[in-house]
C-alpha cells in the first residue's frame, strides 16, 4: 500500500488500479496505447463502492471539480491539469513528451463526503518527437522562483517558503490568485510513493494581490529525496517552478 496525503483533509490510502477510499473508487481508463508526441483521451469515472454506479455530483475543490498530477519516473516532468465532467467520467486529452512509465493521481470530492485521491501508473511507448520536458529546478519563463529551505527533518512542521520575482530579480508584488488561492505546492519522493498537495498558510479572495513570497506549512514522513513544485499566478500567466528537497534526520552535538 502506499500512501497519498491531502494538506488539510486525513491522508488517503492508494494503490496503483481502481484505487478505493472510504466508500468511492475511482476507475482509469486510457483510449489506445499512449505514445509519446501523440494525444491520447485519459479518463477517470468515480464510483460508489457497494453500487458501482458512476457519481454525478461533485464539490468544488480548490476552485476545481477534479485535480490531475501528471509526472515521469524521473521527476523531470510535471503538469498539474483538470479533466472536464461530461458523460458520467472526468475526460481529458493529453500527450505525453517522451515514452517511459509515468504516475497520475487524480483526486476529486464527491458531494457531501471526503475527497477522493487515487494513484496510477501508465507506460507510455515511443512514437513521434515531443516537445522537451520541463526540467526539474526551471521556472517558467520570464520568473525567477528560489525556496527556502533546501533540506527539512521528518516528522516535523516545515514552513516552505517561495519568493518569486521577474528576470532582473525584482520582486513580484501583484501576484493574483490560482484556484482560489495564493498559489499551490505539489510534492512527490522520488520513489513516487509519497504525495502531498499543499496549500498556503494565507487565505485568500479574489481581490487578493501579494507576493514576492508565498508560505506553506507541511510536514515529511519519512525521510529521503522530494521534488517540490511551486504554482503562482501573475497577470495571468501561470508560474510552475521545481526544487529538490533532502529530508533528514538532524543529529544535534
Amino acid at each position: 500500500m502506499e500512501h497519498a496525503a491531502h494538506t488539510g483533509h486525513s491522508p488517503s490510502g492508494e494503490t496503483d488500479s481502481s484505487p478505493t477510499v472510504g466508500s468511492y473508487n475511482i476507475n482509469f481508463q486510457v483510449a489506445g496505447a499512449p505514445m509519446a508526441g501523440a494525444e491520447c483521451e485519459l479518463s477517470f469515472m468515480v464510483t460508489e463502492q457497494r453500487i458501482g454506479e458512476p457519481l454525478e455530483a461533485f464539490e468544488l475543490l480548490h476552485d476545481r471539480l477534479m485535480h490531475l498530477i501528471i509526472v515521469d519516473e524521473t521527476l523531470s516532468y510535471f503538469e498539474h491539469v483538470h479533466p472536464a465532467f461530461t458523460d458520467g467520467a472526468f475526460r481529458i486529452t493529453h500527450a505525453f513528451p517522451t515514452a517511459g512509465r509515468y504516475k497520475l493521481w487524480a483526486e476529486a470530492k464527491p458531494q457531501g463526503a471526503e475527497p477522493v485521491l487515487a494513484a496510477f501508473r501508465l507506460n507510455v511507448g515511443s512514437g513521434q518527437a515531443g516537445p522537451e520536458s520541463r526540467t526539474e529546478s526551471t521556472p517558467s519563463a520570464g520568473y525567477r522562483v528560489s525556496l527556502t529551505p533546501s533540506s527539512a527533518p521528518p516528522r516535523q512542521s516545515v514552513e516552505l517558503t517561495f519568493d518569486v520575482a521577474d528576470l532582473n530579480g525584482k520582486a513580484v508584488t501583484d501576484l493574483e490568485p490560482l484556484m482560489a488561492a495564493g498559489g499551490h505546492c505539489v510534492i512527490i519522493s522520488a520513489d513516487l510513493r509519497d504525495f502531498l498537495h499543499v496549500h498556503p498558510i494565507q487565505d485568500v479572495d479574489e481581490k487578493w494581490r501579494g507576493g514576492p513570497q508565498v508560505k506553506f506549512l507541511t510536514s515529511f514522513q519519512k525521510p529521503g529525496s522530494y521534488q517540490v513544485w511551486g504554482q503562482f499566478q501573475h497577470r495571468g500567466t501561470l508560474i510552475t517552478a521545481g526544487f529538490a528537497l533532502d529530508v533528514h534526520e538532524t543529529h544535534r552535538h
